[in-house]
């Protein structure tokens, strides 16, 4: 559905968002995904970017960190390169195999 209907660009990719905690969600949608179980979706929830559904995907439970919120952004920060890198590299790769190139000496 995200795919077809998301005005997000993350709607290219199905919707995925990624992981949070609650403590970094919204009050609307901790309250809308709080009990949910993994592959449950939520109801319609009315944001503040706009009407969405959510579906868990799965609970990870963590450990106790020492990281501080600087830390954390930055790890957050280097994952989200490293996936970005990593499609853009596919992306690149689809290119390449659809195009044609001929060198003429």
């Amino acid at each position: 559905m995200a795919s077809s209907y998301s005005d997000f660009p993350s709607g290219q990719e199905g919707g995925y968002l990624g992981a949070f905690t609650l403590k970094d969600m919204a009050l609307s949608v901790k309250q809308a995904v709080v009990n949910l179980k993994p592959g449950d979706f939520s109801d319609i929830v009315d944001t503040q970017v706009g009407w969405q559904i959510f579906r868990l995907k799965e609970i990870l439970q963590s450990g106790q960190t020492d990281l501080n919120s600087a830390q954390i952004i930055e790890v957050r920060k280097k994952l989200y390169n490293q996936q970005i890198n990593a499609r853009f590299e596919e992306w690149l790769g689809e290119l390449r195999s659809k195009s044609l190139i001929q060198i003429l000496l």
